[in-house]
């Protein structure tokens, strides 16, 4: 699975996108077989978020939550030029991560994560 990105205006790919690391489980992260309370069975990945400087915010199965940002405008995500970053929260995401002033919400399959943006020193 990947994430891809598309010209608005004419549906083309533009050649941007992010292949994750293979998630090799059975399950989505978190969930288990041995226990009715820990299955979720999410999507592979949640809805997508965009911020307004265009970090496309998605979680995985993988228990990961990614921003995406091709920060030098050359269509590629490179990792070591920090354009791919993530958070694991040891569940599967589901949902659409939300967004607001200051502010990042994602819902792994058993809570809500909330992440603020430090104060301006």
């Amino acid at each position: 699975s990947a994430v891809v990105a598309f010209d608005a205006e004419t549906g083309v790919p533009t050649g941007w996108r992010y292949d994750p690391p293979p998630h090799r489980k059975l399950l989505a992260e978190g969930d288990s077989l041995l226990s009715a309370d820990h299955v979720c069975l999410p999507d592979a990945w949640t809805n997508a978020a965009i911020d307004a400087d265009g970090t496309v915010y998605i979680g995985h199965m993988s228990g990961n939550l990614f921003a995406l940002r091709d920060k030098d405008g050359d269509g590629s995500l490179e990792e070591a030029a920090g354009e791919v970053r993530n958070y694991y929260g040891g569940r599967a995401y589901q949902g659409s991560p939300g967004i607001a002033d200051g502010m990042l919400t994602a819902t792994p399959c058993d809570g809500l994560h909330v992440f603020l943006q430090a104060p301006a020193a």
